[in-house]
């Protein structure tokens, strides 16, 4: 199988002419995290990009994302908050939504699943 190739910050940020220092480069900057995506989105064309997936799979962890729905899980209308981020850059949801994933705790390695073993009647 062919490597992924996931477009890099700076070429995330330059396809759509987001002002260096604002709110939402902080947001992009912030959502790189492309494993939690599927391997084909990197070539789907529905158009959005991965930062964008990435935040809407951070504030919705309940929804699902199967590979066979033409629309990749996501709503109808993510163009339409794509066109509403580019719009107001500045927005302060924007900052407080990267805040939030660099403060989000590392996530914890999973409880053993060994059981211990078990005793006989006389505690052995």
């Amino acid at each position: 199988m062919p490597s992924l190739k996931w477009p890099s910050v700076e070429e995330q940020i330059a396809a759509h002419k987001v002002r260096t220092g604002s709110a939402l480069e902080q947001l992009i900057r912030a959502h790189q995290d492309f494993g939690v995506l599927r391997p084909e989105e990197a070539t789907d064309e529905l158009g959005y990009p991965p930062w964008l997936r990435v935040y809407w799979r951070k504030r919705h962890p309940e929804a699902r994302y199967p590979a066979g729905d033409p629309t990749g899980g996501y709503p109808l209308s993510m163009g339409n908050v794509l066109e509403m981020m580019l719009a107001d850059q500045d927005r302060p949801e924007w900052s407080e939504a990267a805040k939030a994933v660099s403060s989000e705790p590392a996530p914890q390695k999973p409880p053993s699943r060994r059981t211990p073993r078990s005793t006989d009647r006389r505690g052995r």
